[in-house]
């Protein structure tokens, strides 16, 4: 657990190792100044430190492992970076007001759009937030070690507030969190185990969780996509895999939602059907 920081200008101009032992994701490399541009803008608001508060152990508070084909988003296979491993990965997006549905009360089994970042594939390192289309709208920060069952910890967030989400394998089986509502400036670090480690693929994503339908949103920005290996950073860009989320998880099925292609690490998902949109696959 890191300890709130209140000197920013302290922040902004420390070293790697400060940064790293106070809690703060890593600064670029001055040769992407854009990439700086976009982590001072995300440091210089994280003012109110929040303890995660992990909420765990009953059903109300955990979701339960999912085996979805269902999202879309781009994914960085290992291979195009010369087989290394990916250590982390950060992301930025407003976070989309999805419509009340009377028929759910539970936040952990209610039908949601989740945005995340992670690292690997079978065994996968991911955080990120959650629209969850309940009798009265809930928004959630979360983290997860899958196949593990996911957390639900990190500063409070609401519809049309900016996430920031940053994950790094720190070795030893632990995993590094950096959670941030650059809205309000509320922020959670910690650390958390990792027993499944994944290193084969940085992935930027908008899934349908549980099995239930998606709920209608706005087209959602996202932004500030980096991954790296080890101190090697990269921007997400438009070489990169690219996933389309269809009624039936393959090419002949109803588009429901899919990315753009990416410009300066920059890419929106758009809602492309006009209802909620069941499907098992």
């Amino acid at each position: 657990m890191f300890a709130p920081v209140t000197d920013l200008p302290t922040a902004l101009a420390a070293g790697e190792d400060w940064l790293a032992a106070n809690g703060f994701p890593p600064r670029p490399p001055a040769s992407q100044p854009d990439s700086v541009r976009l982590w001072q803008a995300v440091i210089s608001q994280a003012r109110t430190f929040v303890q995660p508060d992990p909420v765990c152990g009953t059903s109300q508070d955990r979701r339960g492992t999912v085996y979805s084909g269902n999202w879309a988003g781009h994914v960085v296979p290992k291979s195009d970076y010369g087989n290394a491993q990916f250590t982390a990965s950060q992301s930025e997006w407003v976070q989309p007001a999805v419509p009340a549905d009377p028929n759910y009360t539970n936040y952990n089994a209610a039908p949601a759009v989740s945005l995340w970042t992670g690292i690997g594939v079978a065994n996968l390192m991911q955080a990120g937030v959650d629209s969850i289309a309940t009798v009265t709208p809930r928004y959630k920060f979360w983290t997860e070690d899958y196949p593990q069952n996911m957390i639900w910890e990190g500063p409070a967030i609401g519809p049309g507030q900016i996430a920031y989400v940053y994950t790094r394998n720190m070795g030893d089986n632990q995993a590094y969190y950096f959670l941030e509502n650059v809205t309000t400036g509320a922020y959670s670090a910690f650390t958390n185990a990792l027993p499944y480690v994944g290193t084969d693929a940085a992935n930027f994503v908008i899934e349908r969780p549980r099995g239930l339908y998606l709920p209608p949103f706005s087209s959602v920005s996202v932004w500030n996509n980096f991954f790296w290996q080890n101190k090697n950073s990269y921007q997400l860009t438009s070489a990169n895999d690219k996933w389309i989320m269809t009624s039936n998880c393959d090419s002949g099925g109803t588009v429901l939602t899919a990315p753009s292609a990416v410009s300066g690490g920059q890419f929106t998902d758009v809602w492309s059907h006009s209802r909620p949109f069941n499907n098992y696959c």
